[in-house]
């Protein structure tokens, strides 16, 4: 199973979502836009994420547990010590890095590659946003 299918299950875990069909309907989709995802191994992470948003991101594309961005703890909603904060962007960096090679020596088109970087940077500033957001309430 793929990393991208791997996302989708985890959803329907998630979710408790047995089916494809009703992971669709999770998503707002047609279950035929599921099944496409699937057989190209692809998916629309933004729509993804802003419908699970209540999901932990390390969980929902990694694994790495908790499930629940409620279950992460105090160590993120109160004052994260400085060692954590530097530990989670030197994980970031990792995985970003192994992320954009997985872009580079991926089978797609150049055209292809360039929206997958283009959603990952918009996901990065969309984060970054709400995260200004969040510190100016």
């Amino acid at each position: 199973m793929q990393i991208d299918q791997k996302i989708l299950q985890r959803v329907k875990e998630a979710y408790s979502l047995a089916t494809d069909t009703a992971l669709a309907d999770f998503l707002g989709v047609q279950q035929s836009t599921v099944a496409t995802w699937k057989r190209r191994d692809s998916y629309n992470l933004e729509l993804i994420i802003s419908k699970c948003n209540e999901l932990n991101l390390n969980w929902l594309l990694y694994g790495e547990l908790p499930m629940w961005k409620e279950d992460l703890g105090s160590k993120i909603i109160n004052e994260p010590s400085s060692d954590y904060v530097t530990q989670q962007l030197i994980s970031f960096e990792a995985k970003t890095a192994a992320l954009i090679e997985r872009i580079e020596n991926g089978p797609w088109s150049p055209e292809i590659k360039l929206k997958m970087v283009e959603s990952m940077i918009r996901i990065v500033e969309q984060t970054l946003d709400h995260g200004d957001k969040e510190n100016q309430t």
